[in-house]
């Protein structure tokens, strides 16, 4: 895991909690609860509405 997520997360279970973690014991304790990085895909929700029956993605007119 990238530092910047755990250590966002760090900072804010410090100010919250008031307890500190090192970097890596935030990405253990992340990967503990199932958090899991994910990215978006440029461009994937328009392909999804192209194809999917309106109404059921909510892109259909009623």
């Amino acid at each position: 895991m990238p530092a910047g997520p755990s250590r966002g997360v760090a900072e804010v279970i410090a100010r919250r909690f008031g307890v500190s973690y090192t970097l890596r014991g935030v990405s253990y304790l992340l990967h503990r609860i199932g958090y899991s990085q994910q990215v978006p895909l440029v461009g994937r929700s328009n392909a999804i509405r192209k194809r999917s029956p309106a109404g059921i993605a909510g892109g259909g007119r009623r």
